[in-house]
């Protein structure tokens, strides 16, 4: 009644080595002195990936074509989650393949501030612009990229960065804030695409952008001491 099941997890002594296959290219510029701009664009395939079967794709593959139903094991009363012997069998298998990718782009700068010492700025960021998994071969593909669930995990925003200040002074004191931003992401169920659409209520479609700010300071009194 509650969408609910028990997994059992666990591993499997004839998984074989995981493949992939990187290619990257990227630029670097120097515009000015102690300032550098870097863009790295990456695209990472994998296959016989080590993952389990998505229990929802289990059960959804056992109505529709009979596959994985030695998978699902309920118990005396037929349920999934009442008693543990209903279980639904995830142990890891070579079965996925994964395609990420995305470009990373990196800024950094110094200046001095002469007898107030120097600011160093730094930015990391990713924007992803796929995050493809297969999880059953010849079973069909989804993009995870700006969304989240129980198939596709933990949240994989389009775009996130840290942006980190330093003021490092000539009173052996450095303060610093850093400002991390993670971009929106949508519930899987909200997509087109059949293996991730479903159901939902409004107030669960979206997950807002999350920002968070921050501080740190350091002192060095005297050089073997410092305080954080």
């Amino acid at each position: 009644p509650a969408g609910q099941y028990n997994a059992l997890f666990g591993g499997n002594p004839n998984l074989k080595p995981e493949e992939a296959e990187s290619t990257t290219v990227g630029v670097v510029v120097e515009p000015m002195r102690n300032m550098s701009l870097t863009v790295d664009a990456f695209d990472i395939k994998m296959k016989d990936v080590i993952s389990t079967l998505p229990p929802n794709v289990v059960l959804a593959r056992c109505l529709a074509t009979g596959e994985f139903c030695d998978l699902i094991r309920r118990d005396i009363i037929g349920s999934l989650w009442a008693q543990q012997t209903g279980r639904i069998v995830a142990t890891n298998v070579n079965v996925a393949a994964l395609r990420t990718a995305g470009i990373d782009i990196g800024f950094n700068y110094v200046r001095k501030l002469a007898a107030l010492g120097s600011v160093a700025v730094n930015l990391n960021g990713t924007l992803l612009t796929k995050a493809e998994n297969e999880p059953i071969p010849g079973a069909g593909t989804y993009d995870c990229k700006g969304l989240h669930g129980p198939t596709c995990g933990v949240p994989v925003p389009k775009w996130r960065h840290k942006l980190r200040s330093t003021w490092s002074t000539p009173w052996n004191v450095d303060l610093s804030l850093t400002w991390r931003h993670i971009d929106k992401v949508s519930n899987e169920a909200t997509s087109s695409n059949p293996l991730l659409n479903g159901a939902i209520n409004d107030i669960n479609k979206t997950l807002a952008a999350r920002d968070y700010f921050d501080i740190a300071g350091s002192w060095s009194v005297p050089k073997q001491f410092t305080l954080r």
